[in-house]
């Protein structure tokens, strides 16, 4: 995703399923979605690389990843006024959640 404008979903802003190669947000926005995340990336395996975005005012998180592997990189981008700013968890987790109502960076393993 390059230079696109992500905002008021109702549900989230970007959602991706079961990606198995690269996942890339570039000068983005993503913001005052409704439901989720305004980046949810679920299942699979791929790499999640969010820069020079704005990614916020999202119902709940700003970015919400939940697979099994690969790099997540995030360079000069702002995840502000969300009720979570990252959320990353392993696919196969036994507890996922949010440790503190409001932080920047919440990591589950």
């Amino acid at each position: 995703m390059y230079r696109s404008n992500v905002y008021n979903n109702t549900q989230h802003g970007a959602y991706i399923e079961n990606s198995r190669n690269y996942v890339f947000i570039n000068e983005s926005k993503l913001t005052h979605n409704g439901y989720g995340a305004g980046v949810r990336v679920y299942g699979g395996a791929a790499d999640v690389h969010v820069n020079a975005s704005n990614v916020d005012y999202n119902t709940d998180n700003g970015v919400n990843i939940t697979h099994d592997g690969g790099w997540r990189i995030f360079n000069m981008s702002s995840f502000s006024h969300n009720l979570v700013g990252l959320w990353l968890c392993k696919k196969r987790s036994i507890v996922c959640q949010n440790l503190s109502f409001r932080v920047l960076l919440n990591i589950c393993q």
